[in-house]
């Protein structure tokens, strides 16, 4: 597994890197009296876990990282991959079902370079 020395230097060498703006679970979406609910209900992450695995690297956080993103995979998920979309796939991923977890030495992170190649393998596969 590869390591990044620390989360600015990451994405500075991905800053530039197009992605995908497709969600990667199927939900459930309820509208009543202006009341917008979204049910996540199946994570294609657990189902290609394997395939999904095969592209992400360890990052090291150093304390200004930590900091940075504490509580904050949405900001994290913007920063790597220009868009908060993935912020909860970050979540799945490091295993974090709470926010207040969300502050890791070492986090695990889908390569912005393959996240669209990815998703799309995934989606083909669905159709």
């Amino acid at each position: 597994m590869s390591y990044v020395t620390n989360m600015d230097d990451y994405i500075s060498i991905i800053k530039n890197r197009s992605i995908n703006n497709k969600d990667i679970n199927q939900s459930l979406v309820i509208n009543h009296n202006n009341l917008h609910i979204v049910m996540k209900f199946n994570s294609y992450y657990r189902k290609y876990k394997d395939y999904i695995d095969k592209n992400i690297i360890n990052v090291k956080m150093n304390n200004n990282d930590i900091l940075t993103y504490f509580m904050n995979p949405k900001k994290l998920s913007n920063d790597l991959y220009g868009t908060t979309v993935y912020w909860a796939l970050l979540m799945e991923i490091n295993n974090i079902v709470n926010l207040y977890d969300f502050k890791l030495k070492i986090i695990r992170v889908i390569l912005p370079d393959k996240i669209n190649t990815v998703l799309e393998t995934i989606i083909n596969n669905e159709i």
